[in-house]
Formats: structure tokens, sequence, C-alpha cells
């Protein structure tokens, strides 16, 4: 294998209509989970992501199971598991248009894995709470804090993501000869 393209994943990856088909699976993908979530509490959801405290999730893994909530959380990981995919080509898509519509050179296509290893953090995260729910007395430190260290990164590179977009989009477009 030679190495990742990443000038030809620019090219597909900006494309209008892709952009147009991400754009409509990403917010299908996240309606669904949320839908799913609806009963939960989506802060502590979030809370139950990021937390490096094994008794702060365990003390929310157990209000949901009292609450019998556990199997929609479980439910929600059959959408979760794809949704990165999605949202990364989203968020790549949008940076490749930008960096074509501003002229930047190849040199700065390395951007575009931002969101897609945003997205394979995700998954990390999605299988150590699939782990975790599927029993609770096995949860130990080392896997919340490995678990919360992938959530923590996969957010902070879906944000640093968002601001290269703004960036590139808030810019005019490069002019034309």
């Amino acid at each position: 294998m030679r190495g990742l393209n990443l000038h030809a994943l620019r090219v597909c990856l900006g494309r209008n209509r892709l952009l147009v088909v991400f754009g409509v699976l990403t917010l299908a993908s996240q309606a669904i989970i949320l839908s799913i979530l609806r009963d939960l509490d989506l802060l502590q959801f979030a809370r139950a992501q990021t937390t490096f405290s094994k008794a702060t999730f365990l003390t929310l893994a157990h209000q949901w199971e009292s609450a019998q909530l556990l199997p929609q959380y479980q439910l929600h990981f059959y959408f979760d598991f794809v949704h990165p995919i999605w949202y990364s080509c989203l968020l790549a898509g949008f940076i490749a248009k930008g960096l074509d519509r501003r002229g930047i050179s190849d040199r700065w296509n390395w951007l575009l894995l931002m969101p897609f290893l945003a997205g394979l953090l995700d998954l990390v995260e999605n299988c150590f709470h699939v782990r975790f729910i599927a029993d609770l007395a096995a949860v130990t430190q080392p896997m919340i804090t490995l678990s919360a260290l992938a959530a923590n990164l996969k957010w902070t590179l879906a944000g640093l993501s968002l601001v290269v977009i703004a960036h590139l989009w808030r810019a005019p477009p490069a002019a034309r000869n």
C-alpha cells in the first residue's frame, strides 16, 4: 500500500452532491439517535461520555438502570456505530470544499484527517460503553479513563474541524483567472 491519497480524498469529498448526501445522512442519523435517547437527560448523557470518574459514570448508569433506560442507551449504538462515518465525511467534505474555495494547496490536505480521527475515537468510545453496559460490575477506572480520553479528544477534534470549516468558509473564494 502506497499510503493515503489525500488529494483524491479532497476531490471526492468536496463534491456538492456528496456534501448533500452526507449532510442528509448525518442529520437523519442524529435525529434517530436523539429520538432513541429522548428519555435520557442529554447533559447526563454527555457527562457519562466525558467523565474521567468511575463513580460518576456508575452513578449515572445505575440511575438509567433504575429508570429502565439502559435498553434505550443500548439501542442507540445500532445507529451510533455508523454515525461517525456520516459526520466524518460531512466535516471532511466541508473542509475539502473550503480548501478548494480558498485555493489552498494540497499541503494542507492533512486537515481532512481531523474529522476521521474524531470518528475513529467515537468508535473507540462506543466500544467501551457497549462493554460497560454489558456488565457494570466489570467497569474499571482505567477503562473509564481511556473511554473519557477518546470521547474528549473526539469532541475536541470535531470542534476544531468546525473551527477550520468556519475559517475556510468565512473568507471570500480565491480569485479566478
